[in-house]
This record gives structure tokens, C-alpha cells and sequence, in this order.
């Protein structure tokens, strides 16, 4: 029978005094372990000898009789090795025994080593664990430890009592209310009008997002390296910020951040009022979170955030969550000082000490010197330092106290009004010494140094949580994106983040979806959707672990995923229509959300603050109150009783501000969002924020650009008009913007191109623009005929631009006259830093016949045009035979607002007045 190469792993201890290490990359070890035993063999800790050193040893002291066992079932030793101060030991196992290891198996396993154990007493603590060649698998398979206590306790759940333990308490008591409360009075404090209820209404989640910058004692450092593109300090904070919260939030929970949750580098305090109003300078337009700083008095307060899209009211009881930051939602506010746009008022502003807008940089000083990163890419070791709570809890080295500040963080943060219904998650990816294991693994807390789920020591209902949690995002991973993503195991181990020492208030699990040494599960964490993914399944988990373990959790209906085929159409009464199709929804393969039941219209007028939101029952609603001339945005998100989704797209309507207005149809196709959007961050990692990939908001640009030439415009999805929703007949003009769109998910399908096609020849205006599309629709002799016989441009093979730079040609269009920049000099396009997203790269054209015109061209900064300058053109009209402008860039890019307006604005007087 066929034999499978596996490593039985891992042999691991240390010296006198010495500190734990394991092989797995995010491993974090709680205790400082003395072992005397070891003494007498090598004098002093393990890791002062090197690999050679130890695996002679280990070969010399088992022996040949070890190296030639036959062990039960055709499993085989081959060799002992060591590594970074560890022993491993190396094996085959039958194909047969590995399917069939189970508990039998695994007894008599432990049975054949017990001897050997008891024969060398350096043998301290030996984990054996299965991983079949290619780590496309691993099982614990049995912890084993000197004597037979092993095998006593191996199916008991022990609560470890802490003693001793510092206390720690926020506040004082000095107004004589006592923070104690008993669960069975426990109320859930009220949301935010906008805040979704749902199935973890009352549920408190706090949140590690693992590893951030720290000082080392010699400088500022990650805490993991770069490794295949991926920093996991910085990947962690991203999937948890961007995907895990808002799914926890949209279902009701109250979630608190071990790190900074907001994104934005800018931070203001306001430390006083005028009239009861907390008004910032805001340094510079976009996201700020607001944070709210109040002491603790016996009473309940109103806090109303004035923002761009309205007012938002937060009710909260001030003897809750006080002397800390407390967190109230992300808004968005114009640059400057605006108490009607952009303030903070309270009810009882006597209690609020201060109030936060943004994240900003850490300001944490070590000999003098910061960070000079986002606070939110920092340790939670610092901001738990700014939020109140000091982690210097013990006298224990620098690398202890950066693990244990964020579960002990959390310990603080709850408090007893929460007990009973509070969890603690720590999403990580993981690392191994092979660089081979692939999946997911799950870590529990166990005084062993490896084991089963089984040697389980932490805070009581851990185990589920892990459980639920674990599975869940394995079966979606396995559904959702890869079948034969692995099953690592949930596995008991002393990690500082789970352990009880340091958070003995609440169940903690450890999840590590995906090893990031490894290229195959690299290329996953890398990718958005697979975040969301794997998020969304999370949290999942935990709404079924509350249901199933918490009292007071009745709901496991699942919120729903975000409306498609959305929509906005102008009528003649001046009112405009939004419709939409509701979401697809699980069927029984425990992927998708469940059904929505109703949906929530959010409203603005800039695209980027929104309204509290108008329930509406039926997939379409009435906008009222529309201004001719004047945008106004919208987005839907579906709701049910398990909570609401993610929303969706943003777009936009206009009412004419004349009865003679041209109608344009604005179109967004810009839905991609995969790897290649990510950017490279200063320290070489790939970075994936959302906000610098696709925000799915570009009407925003493509508004104000047809508003300057006076245009009143309605909107819609691709989707929508593919699936016939949408009759492009019905207007004078039609902008389809592509963004970054490429060949992953087709910058026009076959339905597409057809409507297009018939709406072009009818004698309709196109105006279309985005990096990828000649090069893609090049593919296909299909595509060809489109490229050239509709949008009027030929592919330059091998000429895209690997710049962010277009120039305007010597001879000015005929048609399009661009005002500001001097002939010949560059016009930018916005990259990681400015504007939308970074072009990054584009396809470089020429025009497809006489009857159509080149009018920008690619160009580097501060170079001259040449004659070969002609064959790299970035736009071509047809003005004649067909009224088209295709621009090879997202013209949302265009960083000047004047230029990219007078693109738009030019050809459609030029074509349509």
C-alpha cells in the first residue's frame, strides 16, 4: 500500500528560564516556563546550541531502536531533526491509517512512545501532530506528557481559577453608584437611529485584529516580516476593520476594537463646548469616526453627530462605558469648521471630557520617537494605552506584554452589565516551518503545550465558540471559493491571547484562516472577496454560537447580502424612482444571508454622507423633494430580522433645470474588486483598502462633470441594463465608466456590446472611459469589431503606459478644446495617494479610421512630444459617422476637476447643442 510522508511534530521546550517558542508563525506564548529537569543535559537554555547540536543529541540518546520501530498500522520512523531549538520528528503513515486515525489509533500511538518518554528524562513535553506531505492537511492527533496524568485527563474541560490577579477598574465610584450589575438586570442601551438591530442585539464582541507596528527596544518593527506580498500586522487589521465589524454591527452587536478602528490619519480632540456643541477644525474632507470621552454620572444622554449627510443620534447611558473612548460611527465632514456640519452635541455636556474626530498617527513615544504610522496599523499594546487602560500589568518582557495587552484590554473594557453575553475573537493568519501547511486552524486555550480540542483549560464555552466559528468559515471557504481549502484542526494551546490569566471574564478563540508563508493560501488572504468571504462566515458563527450557547439569543436568521440591479430614473412630476432586485439568499448550502424582508433607502447630496435611512417594503421608492439641477445619491441595503446587509453601489439623479435639458444616462461597470487593485505600501507589502480600490461611488465625478454643462442625468448598474431593466433608447447620451475593469470580469459582455452596438447606430451619444478596456476587448475577434466599429479605437499591442501622466498633442482636437494646461505637458491621473484610486497602468490606442480623432496622448512628465507620439494616443472621438469618445483612463482620475469637466462637457456641447 501506497505510504504518504508526514512530519510528526514537534518536540518543543526550553531551558532553564527560557520562554516557550512553537513552529506555527502567529504563536504567542503566555507563561514563562522553568524546566529543571533539562538542566544536567545541556547546562543551560536549548537555544544557546544550534540544529547540528540537537539533532545529533536526540538521534544519540533515542537511539536505533527508535529510528527502525515499526509503529501500528505501517506508521514508520525515519529520522529525528532539529530547528530553531526545536525537534521534530519525521515518519510515513499508510494512506489507510490516515483516514481511519481516530481515537483507537491515537491511543495506541501514545502507548508506543510512553516507553521512551519514561527512558529519557530530557524529554520534556512532546506534541505529536500529523501532516501528510505537501502540509495540504494537519490533525493533532495526541499530546503526550511524562507519566499517566495524560491520559486522565485527556476528555476534561478545566476552568482555570486565576488568583491574585491585579484589578484594574475604570472610573471611580466616588458618586456612590456601584458599577456591579446583575445579568438579570442588563439592559441593551438603545442604537443609533441608523445602527441595524439584529440577531446580536445584545451581544458585546470585542475584536483583536492580532499584530501591529511596536518598538522592539531597538526601533519600530512589524511584528511579522513580509512574506509573499503580505504583512499579517497589516492584512489582519484590514479584513477586521473593513469586512468583520460592519457584518458584527449590521447584526446588532456592540463591538470594541483592541486596535484603532478608523483609517483616517487625521485626528482632532475637542476638549470643550460652546452651548453644549463639540466643533472641530477638520483638517481635511472625508471618513472621520467619532469618539466620545465622558465620565461616568447616574444618567442617560442624547449625543447628536452633525455630519454632511445629516444628523445622527447616539443614546447612551453615561454609567456605561465611561473613562474611555466610546465609539459612535464614521461620518463624513467637509474641510474646515461647521457647527451645523460638522459637530458634536450632548445632552449632558458637563459629563463629556472630550470628544475624537479620526484615528490619526500613533503618538506613543519611545526615546522620543513615534511610530509616524496610522494608529491603526499599531499594537494594541498603544492603543490601549490611549484608551485608558494601562497594560503594564507585570514585570514581564516587552514581547509579553505586547500579546497580553489586548485580551486584558478587553477584561477591562467589559463590564458586568455585559457578563454572560460578551465574546473575545482574535483573527490572525498563520505561519509554519515548511512553508507547505495550508487552511484553516483554531486555537484554544490548554496549559499543554499542543493537543486536541479536548485539553481545553480556558474561560468556559471557548471550545463552542471556537467551534462554531471554525466551521462555519470552512464550510463557506469550502463552498464559496475552494473546495478543498484544509482543515488544520481546532487545536488547544497556551497562547497569551486566549488565555484566562489574562481575560478571565469571556470565551476567547484564536482563528488563523490561511497561512500567509505559504504562496496558494497567500494568494487567498490577498484577495478581497476571500476576506469578505471568510469575515462574512465568522460572522456567521458567532450569531450561531450565541443562539445555541447564550440565554437571551433567540434569532439565528442571518442578515442579508446587499440589493442588485439598482437603478434611479427621473419622472415628470419631479420626483425620481429607485428600484432594485433583492438579493440572492441561502438555499440550504449555509453560504448566503438569509431572505431580506424589507430594505432601507439612504440618501445624499455629495455621495458620501448619508442620511439615517427610510424603511421601504417593496423594491422600489419614491425620491421627493428633488432640486432641478441638483444631484442626489443613493444606496439600498436589504434588512431582515437577522440584521442588514452591506450596501449597495452607490448613484445618482437630476431633474432637468430647463425643459430643454439633454437626458444622459450615467452606467457603472466598475465592478471589480480582486487582487490587482491592492497597492504596494512604503514597506513593500500589499495593501487592500477599500477606499483606495473601488468605492463603487464614481458617479460622485461623472455627476459634477455633466452638471458644469448644465446635463440632468439618471443612473444605473450594468447589471441592470444587461438583464434589459434599462432602455438606453430613452436618452441623448450614455457615459459608461469602467474604472479599473479588466479582463477578470469583462469590461463589456455580449448583451452588453449588443445594446451598445444598436444604440450607437441609432444615432445615441457614448461616452466611454476606463484603464483596461481596448486591451481586453482585444482578446476576441468579436471584441475587435467592438473596439473599432462602435467606440471608434484600435489597440496598440505592447504599448500601455505604466504611467499616471496623459498629454494633450500639438494640434489641438477639432472638437475638444481642453482649457488650462499648455500644450504638450502632462495632465495627471490619480495615484495611491490622490484622487479615487491609482490608474497605475492603461491601454494605449489609435483611432480606427479616418472619421475618428486622436486628442490626448500618453506622456511621461517633463518629456517632448515627438512624431512616434501619435501612435499612443489615450482618447479618440467620433463626431461624424457616430457620436463616440473613448478614453483608454477612468476620467474620474483626472485629478484637476476643471479639466476632467471640460472632457465631458465639451463633447457632449460639441455632439448634442
Amino acid at each position: 500500500m501506497k505510504s504518504i510522508p508526514l512530519l510528526l511534530a514537534a518536540l518543543t521546550f526550553c531551558g532553564v528560564g527560557g520562554t516557550v517558542h512553537a513552529c506555527l508563525g502567529c504563536a504567542q506564548m503566555g507563561e514563562e516556563w522553568s524546566t529543571p529537569r533539562l538542566q544536567p543535559l545541556f547546562g543551560g537554555n536549548l537555544r544557546s546550541f544550534d540544529d547540528d547540536v540537537l539533532t545529533g543529541h536526540w538521534n544519540k540518546v533515542l537511539g536505533d531502536e527508535w529510528q527502525g520501530r515499526n509503529w501500528p498500522d505501517g506508521a514508520r520512523i525515519l529520522r529525528i531533526e532539529a530547528a530553531r531549538g526545536e525537534v521534530f520528528v519525521r515518519g510515513t503513515m499508510s494512506s489507510s491509517m490516515w483516514k481511519e486515525f481516530g481515537a483507537e489509533e491515537r491511543r495506541n500511538l501514545a502507548d508506543s512512545i510512553r516507553p521512551l518518554i519514561r527512558s529519557s528524562p530530557s524529554l520534556w513535553r512532546v506534541t505529536v501532530t500529523v501532516f501528510p506531505e505537501g502540509g495540504t492537511v494537519s490533525r493533532p492527533v495526541v499530546q503526550l506528557y511524562p507519566g499517566e496524568e495524560l491520559l486522565a485527563t485527556r476528555n476534561t474541560v478545566t476552568s482555570v481559577q486565576v488568583e491574585n490577579k491585579q484589578s484594574v477598574s475604570k472610573g471611580s465610584s466616588a458618586d456612590g453608584l456601584s458599577q456591579a450589575r446583575t445579568r438579570s438586570g442588563w439592559k441593551r442601551p438603545d442604537r443609533p437611529a441608523a445602527h441595524a438591530v439584529g440577531s446580536l442585539s445584545g451581544a458585546s464582541i470585542f475584536l483583536s485584529p492580532g499584530h501591529g507596528w511596536w518598538h522592539n527596544g531597538t526601533g519600530w518593527v512589524t511584528q511579522r516580516g513580509l512574506t509573499n506580498g503580505i504583512i499579517e500586522d497589516h492584512s489582519n487589521a484590514e479584513t477586521v476593520i473593513q469586512y468583520l465589524i460592519p457584518f458584527l454591527e449590521n447584526a446588532g452587536a456592540r463591538v470594541y476594537t483592541a486596535r484603532e478602528r478608523d483609517m483616517q490619519t487625521n485626528m482632532v480632540i475637542i476638549d470643550d463646548h460652546e452651548g453644549g456643541a463639540f466643533i472641530p477644525n477638520i483638517p481635511e474632507t472625508g471618513y472621520y469616526s467619532v469618539y466620545v470621552w465622558y465620565s461616568r454620572i447616574k444618567a442617560d444622554t442624547e449625543f447628536t453627530v452633525r455630519h454632511t449627510g445629516g444628523a445622527t443620534d447616539w443614546h447612551q447611558r453615561l454609567d456605561q462605558d465611561f473613562d474611555t473612548w466610546k465609539y459612535t460611527g464614521t461620518y463624513w465632514f467637509d474641510e474646515g469648521t461647521s457647527a451645523e456640519n460638522g459637530s458634536v452635541t450632548a445632552a449632558h455636556p458637563e459629563a463629556v471630557m472630550k470628544v475624537r474626530f479620526g484615528g490619526g498617527l500613533g503618538d506613543f513615544a519611545v526615546e522620543g520617537r513615534t511610530s509616524g504610522r496610522p494608529r491603526w496599523e499599531e499594537s494594541g499594546y498603544y492603543y490601549s494605552r490611549f484608551a485608558g487602560f494601562d497594560p503594564e500589568v507585570t514585570g514581564a518582557n516587552r514581547r509579553w506584554n505586547q500579546v497580553h495587552a489586548m485580551p486584558r484590554w478587553a477584561e477591562w473594557e467589559m463590564e458586568t452589565w455585559e457578563a454572560g453575553r460578551s465574546i473575545y475573537l482574535s483573527w490572525h493568519t498563520n505561519g509554519s516551518y515548511d512553508h507547505k501547511i495550508s487552511g484553516i486552524s483554531s486555537y484554544i486555550y490548554s496549559v499543554w503545550a499542543w493537543g486536541p480540542p479536548e485539553f481545553f483549560h480556558g474561560y468556559p464555552g471557548g471550545r463552542k465558540l471556537a467551534e462554531y466559528t471554525h466551521f462555519e468559515v470552512l464550510n463557506d471557504v469550502r463552498t464559496g471559493w475552494d473546495p478543498g481549502w484544509d482543515d488544520v484542526g481546532i487545536v488547544g494551546r497556551w497562547l497569551g491571547e486566549t488565555n484566562p490569566v489574562s481575560n478571565s471574564v469571556m470565551p476567547s478563540v484564536l482563528l488563523e484562516n490561511g497561512f500567509h508563508d505559504n504562496p496558494h493560501d497567500a494568494a487567498y488572504i490577498l484577495e478581497p472577496k476571500f476576506r469578505r468571504l471568510s469575515a462574512r462566515a465568522a460572522y456567521q458563527g458567532i450569531v450561531k454560537y450565541f443562539y445555541n450557547e447564550v440565554d437571551g439569543f433567540d434569532s439565528m436568521i442571518m442578515a442579508p447580502d446587499a440589493p442588485t440591479h439598482l437603478q434611479v430614473r427621473a419622472g415628470n412630476d419631479g420626483s425620481a424612482t429607485v428600484s432594485w432586485k433583492a438579493p440572492l439568499h441561502d438555499t440550504g448550502e449555509g453560504l448566503l444571508g438569509d431572505a431580506a424582508t424589507h430594505f432601507r433607502v439612504y440618501q445624499s447630496r455629495n455621495g458620501k454622507g448619508f442620511d439615517n435611512g427610510t424603511p421601504v417594503e417593496s423594491a422600489a421608492f419614491q425620491l421627493r423633494d428633488l432640486e432641478p439641477g441638483i444631484a442626489r445619491f443613493v444606496r439600498v441595503a436589504a434588512v431582515n430580522d437577522g440584521g442588514e446587509s452591506l450596501p449597495s453601489e452607490t448613484l445618482c439623479v437630476s431633474l432637468p433645470a430647463s425643459p430643454d435639458s439633454s437626458r444622459v444616462l450615467i452606467v457603472n461597470g466598475f465592478d471589480r474588486l480582486d487582487r490587482g487593485l491592492n497597492f504596494i505600501g512604503p514597506d513593500g507589502a500589499e495593501r487592500g483598502v477599500l477606499s483606495r480600490m473601488n468605492s463603487r461611488d464614481y458617479c460622485i465625478q461623472h455627476a459634477a462633470a455633466l452638471s458644469s454643462g448644465g446635463y440632468t442625468y439618471d443612473s444605473a448598474g450594468n447589471e441592470a441594463v444587461h438583464d434589459g431593466h434599462v432602455s438606453l433608447g430613452d436618452y441623448d447620451a450614455v457615459v459608461w465608466m469602467l474604472g479599473r475593469e479588466s479582463v477578470e470580469d469583462e469590461t463589456f459582455n455580449g448583451k452588453e456590446r449588443d445594446a451598445l452596438r444598436r444604440y450607437v447606430e441609432a444615432g445615441g451619444t457614448l461616452i466611454v472611459s476606463g484603464a483596461h478596456v481596448a486591451s481586453d476587448l482585444h482578446r476576441t475577434a468579436e471584441g475587435r469589431a467592438f473596439l473599432g466599429e462602435v467606440l471608434g479605437a484600435v489597440y496598440v499591442p505592447g504599448s500601455s503606459t505604466e504611467d499616471n501622466h496623459l498629454g494633450l498633442p500639438l494640434a489641438e482636437s477639432p472638437h475638444i478644446i481642453l482649457p488650462g494646461p499648455v500644450p504638450g505637458k502632462a495632465i495627471a491621473l490619480s495615484d495611491s495617494r490622490s484622487g479615487p484610486y491609482e490608474v497605475r497602468g492603461a491601454d494605449a490606442v489609435a483611432p480606427w479610421s479616418s472619421q475618428t480623432t486622436g486628442f490626448l496622448l500618453w506622456l511621461t512628465p517633463g518629456t517632448e512630444l515627438d512624431s512616434d507620439d501619435v501612435a499612443r494616443y489615450a482618447a479618440v472621438a467620433s463626431t461624424k459617422d457616430r457620436k463616440v469618445l473613448f478614453c483608454s483612463f477612468p476620467i474620474e482620475c483626472i485629478v484637476d476637476e476643471s479639466i476632467r469637466n471640460a472632457l465631458v462637457r465639451e463633447f457632449l456641447d460639441d455632439v448634442l447643442k
